[in-house]
């Protein structure tokens, strides 16, 4: 026999923690018990009184482990370690008598303990919640026990992704710590010199409970309980800049650990990580605020030096030191670098607030609706594409992550810590654009450029709308030129005509293959300057008209863009929804139908843009029209215009879709792919005598108690002998072997959940007080007996469990919840179901929105028919469209 035939329900794969010689150890010492039941000679206790081995259940098999582990790994002395070492437990309703898990003596008197490890079984993974029977979650047992014998470490461990670290006499806050002390190493030297690599962070990592929003938002908060509140973006900003690169320049390590898990079969915690990088964006409790700010401020220095363009070269930590520390503090344990991009957008959507871009009408853009346009307009590596109201650069980045896919498809292409190579490089740097006027703005789509492209961006601060005072307002300027320059001179070589000698000839049209963009569409403008540069800016879009009083900022957007596009670009742009409707700007709609071939609308629901803005909005997108003049000036003929019919009309099919999915609900909150599950468990109920040796608190059984009260020495006040109730816990499990089931599936299989919950009369009796005694009232009574007395008359009587098992009558849901609640004390739980939701983990690990756009994951497992994770969508849809109709940009499959 061994571990795996014990531990059942996926539990064995659990085990992470231990090596794989550690498991072998006890695998060979695995014996049969007198009762048939699986045995092993305890590393600490040898066999038990009964001269037989003791039961190895799932705790035991953690115990076990971990003596063997800090007796071999760790040096510890094994006459220092003991097991159920009697304690007392301060819980919610009163002192309970407990026993600790592993006791770790200071030395062999014994007289002091130093170590309590609470022991857990391996599907116990929340120290926060309150298992079985239990009376307190595991934190709290540990905090208890700790606090009662004055010990120095708490630990509570599972085997596996449970092993948390508390120091006295603070237990409530965990230590980011992934290993125990070495014997003799001091508490101070174990804490402070544990190295904290890459490895640890992704252990350690906040976002696998936490959202960065929720974090950012603590942030903020602890950074204006010292500082202005006014400097808050640029100075956070730099911090998670500083944070990125401290990540970053920890690449290989990263790469070692992905080669080491997908190649060598290794669990995270079995990777050897001492020639891994230490992480230096750290700050420990007992540094001086002083040596946090130099740290971090060199550290700072440093990537500016790596990325340079996104702060000025002499711009410096502007903040009080205290603030560095606690800011640091709160960030150090994130992980930044994630494959979903939307972790990093929701740090700097809760910065970069409504206050200082909504109120633009300008929104992020959710990272699902990108994704969408992305994959409908398909760009290819050797297109070019800009973003012309860029914000934190969502378009540019997930272009360029399609495209890296293109160029490595089995590399993880999207916002890691992974070298990049030469061509990737390349494209980044000479293919992909982004412009916007906020300044913020473009500081956090400039990094994220640089960051994921390793040093090069062409995400540039413009109007794009006033293109022809770029080189008064912006070239002239040299701060500006310091910073932008290298881009700007990038994206003025695709311009029609960048020898021309004004900024209106030389910058108005473009050579771009890809335009998406989500334009500011509130607040009017009404500047005549601006105004004239557009056939838009006239009334009914007429050359010879009037200039309009005023006019959207989106619906100069719709000019601009198509000005970018070559003949035979594609465009993707998000536009309020009454663009498509209103009948006064029909002029707009046919302006976009003379230029271009509408290749589909897309309407997105009313909550994309929550919390900002409810206004509905759609997708547009084109594809800009070519001819045989075209083709003259060296552009491809693929996207010619139709010949109209008789009346002028041009007829082909147009793609329309609506999102049903709302993604958010009506505050702006994400709604989550998540499954519903239930667990099943049976209960059953035995009351016993446990008998007690007063002097050291070992319990022994009958037989040996007989044997003790046969010598002369015997005194019955040296035993305790109590009676209690032994739970059995029965937990169902599906076909896969697993205790959840999903709810739907079950229901389908076993019927309606209250079918499943049954209750049962306790097992108790009610004697009569020793000085309440008397011939008129009876000694012994039922339960249903003693509820039929009067207040006075109970409190003669006193509870009372009779020994052996419960054999009382199930009740059903619908009888239990007909009972009194003065009845329902008496009752035990004997059948029951639990429901519960847990958000759905794509194939990367990563939580995702519910949409219907496209599909998100094509390779994870849709587990329940009946709520699909990820599925087809409007992208694909359009894409076999696409190739239906021979587009372009979408080849045949």
């Amino acid at each position: 026999m061994e571990i795996k035939d014990i531990l059942k329900n996926g539990e064995y794969d659990l085990l992470t923690d231990f090596s794989k010689e550690e498991i072998k150890w006890l695998n060979d010492k695995i014996k049969i018990r007198k009762d048939g039941k699986a045995g092993v000679e305890c590393i600490v206790r040898g066999m038990n009184r009964d001269n037989d081995y003791f039961e190895l259940k799932p705790e035991e098999i953690v115990r076990q482990l971990y003596a063997y582990k800090l007796i071999e790994t760790y040096g510890y002395p094994k006459e220092l370690l003991d097991f159920e070492v009697l304690t007392t437990f301060a819980g919610r309703e009163k002192i309970r008598e407990k026993r600790i898990d592993i006791a770790i003596y200071e030395n062999s008197k014994k007289k002091k303990i130093s170590t309590i490890i609470e022991v857990k079984r391996p599907n116990v993974t929340d120290e926060n919640k309150i298992e079985g029977d239990e009376f307190s979650t595991p934190k709290e047992q540990m905090a208890s026990y700790c606090k009662q014998n004055q010990v120095q470490i708490g630990v509570i461990a599972n085997g596996g992704n449970l092993l948390k670290f508390y120091k006295f006499p603070d237990f409530d806050n965990e230590l980011s710590l992934t290993t125990f002390p070495s014997y003799k190493e001091s508490i101070d030297d174990w804490v402070n010199g544990q190295r904290f690599t890459l490895k640890q962070l992704m252990i350690y990592d906040r976002l696998n409970n936490e959202t960065l929003k929720e974090i950012i938002s603590e942030v903020e908060q602890r950074f204006g309980a010292n500082d202005s509140s006014d400097k808050a973006f640029d100075e956070l900003f730099k911090l998670i800049f500083t944070k990125l690169y401290d990540e970053k320049i920890s690449a290989d390590d990263a790469d070692a650990i992905s080669n080491q898990m997908r190649y060598g079969n290794k669990s995270l915690k079995e990777i050897d990580d001492r020639q891994f990088r230490t992480l230096e964006f750290r700050a420990k409790e007992q540094e001086r605020a002083d040596d946090v700010y130099k740290n971090i401020s060199d550290l700072y220095e440093r990537a500016k030096k790596k990325w340079p363009g996104v702060f000025p070269s002499n711009s410096k930590l502007e903040m009080q030191k205290a603030t560095v520390k606690s800011c640091v503090k709160e960030l150090q344990n994130v992980k930044l670098f994630n494959s979903n991009l939307e972790v990093v957008d929701e740090a700097f959507e809760q910065l970069v607030n409504k206050g200082q871009k909504g109120d633009m009408g300008q929104y992020f853009t959710p990272r699902y609706v990108i994704d969408m346009c992305v994959k409908m307009l398909n760009p290819s590596p050797d297109e070019k594409m800009i973003d012309t109201a860029a914000g934190s650069c969502g378009f540019p980045m997930h272009t360029i992550f399609h495209s890296w896919n293109i160029l490595n498809p089995n590399k993880d292409n999207l916002f890691t810590t992974a070298k990049r190579t030469q061509r990737e490089e390349d494209y980044v740097k000479d293919n992909v654009f982004g412009l916007d006027f906020s300044e913020k703005s473009v500081r956090v789509g400039r990094m994220l450029n640089i960051v994921a492209g390793d040093g090069h961006t062409n995400v540039i601060e413009l109007n794009t709308l006033d293109y022809e005072n770029w080189t008064k307002d912006y070239v002239r300027n040299e701060e500006w030129s310091d910073k932008y320059r290298e881009g700007f001179d990038r994206l003025k070589n695709i311009s029609r005509n960048p020898k021309a000698d004004s900024d209106r000839e030389r910058f108005k049209e473009f050579d771009f293959d890809i335009v998406m963009a989500n334009p500011p569409f509130a607040g009017k403008l009404t500047n005549k300057e601006q105004l004239r540069q557009y056939l838009l800016g006239r009334k009914e879009g007429d050359e010879k008209a009037d200039l309009q009083n005023t006019i959207g900022r989106d619906v100069l957007f719709i000019e601009r863009n198509i000005d970018f596009l070559k003949p035979g670009g594609r465009m993707a742009v998000v536009l309020p929804q009454g663009r498509f409707n209103n009948s006064d700007e029909k002029y707009i709609r046919n302006y976009i139908l003379e230029r271009c071939r509408l290749l589909g609308v897309v309407g997105l629901h009313g909550y994309v843009f929550k919390p900002h803005t409810s206004t509905k909005t759609s997708v547009l997108f084109v594809q800009k029209w070519t001819n045989e003049v075209d083709e003259t000036r060296g552009y491809s003929n693929i996207c010619p215009k139709p010949e109209a019919d008789e009346n002028g009309n041009i007829d082909y099919p147009i793609f329309f879709a609506t999102m049903q999915e709302p993604s958010k609900n009506g505050s702006g909150d994400k709604i989550y792919v998540s499954e519903n599950y239930v667990t099943w468990t049976f209960y059953e109920y035995e009351t016993i005598n446990v008998i007690t040796r007063r002097s050291d608190g070992a319990v022994i059984s009958e037989q040996e108690y007989e044997i003790e009260r046969s010598k002369k020495t015997f005194r019955k006040s040296h035993y305790k002998i109590q009676a209690e109730t032994k739970v059995t816990k029965i937990e169902k499990t599906n076909k896969d072997d697993e205790t959840r089931f999903i709810r739907d599936l079950f229901v389908e299989e076993y019927g309606d959940l209250n079918t499943h919950r049954h209750w049962q009369l306790e097992n108790v009796e009610f004697v009569i007080k020793q000085n309440k005694k008397s011939d008129e009232k009876p000694e012994r009574l039922s339960i249903e007996e003693y509820l039929l007395l009067d207040s006075s008359e109970k409190d003669n009587y006193k509870k009372s469990p009779i020994l052996g098992k419960n054999n009382n009558q199930l009740i059903s849901y619908d009888e239990y919840n007909q009972l009194s609640s003065e009845w329902k004390k008496y009752y035990k739980v004997s059948e029951e179901i639990n429901e519960f939701t847990e958000r759905i983990k794509d194939t990367h690990g990563h939580i995702f929105v519910k949409h219907d756009l496209f599909n998100h994951d094509p390779e994870l497992e849709n587990k329940n028919p009946y709520n699909l994770y990820s599925q087809d969508g409007i992208a694909e849809a359009f894409l076999e469209f696409a190739r239906q109709e021979g587009l372009s940009f979408v080849k045949e499959s």
